[in-house]
This record gives C-alpha cells, sequence and structure tokens, in this order.
C-alpha cells in the first residue's frame, strides 16, 4: 500500500497540478481525504520559498 504522505503525482507547473488535482477530487473525499496541491520547499537562509515541481498530495478531511 502506497504511503499516503507522498505525492500521487509531480508536475512542472502549478496549473498543470492543479488541473490534475481536479480529477482526484471526488474519489478522496469518499475515501475521507482531501487533494492540496503543494510546491517543492527551498530554503534560502531565513527565507522559505515555494518552487517548481508541484506535487498533488491527499490529506485527512478534518
Amino acid at each position: 500500500m502506497r504511503n499516503l504522505s507522498d505525492a500521487l503525482l509531480w508536475r512542472g507547473t502549478k496549473a498543470d497540478a492543479v488541473r490534475e488535482s481536479r480529477k482526484y477530487v471526488a474519489t478522496a473525499r469518499r475515501m475521507g481525504y482531501d487533494v492540496v496541491v503543494h510546491g517543492t520547499l527551498r530554503r534560502y537562509g531565513k527565507s522559505i520559498y515555494e518552487e517548481r515541481p508541484y506535487g498533488v498530495f491527499l490529506e485527512p478531511r478534518t
């Protein structure tokens, strides 16, 4: 079984990742999850930036 903290898939742009994530919304809700798009976090000194690639993740619904 897949670890649900891993990304389902990775895309190069946020728009592509959001487009792909919409395909999984109905199934994820039936399973009790929300579909969320996050970028890769990069740290430069004290600053944190969200950059490419963007991943589609499942998070438990609360």
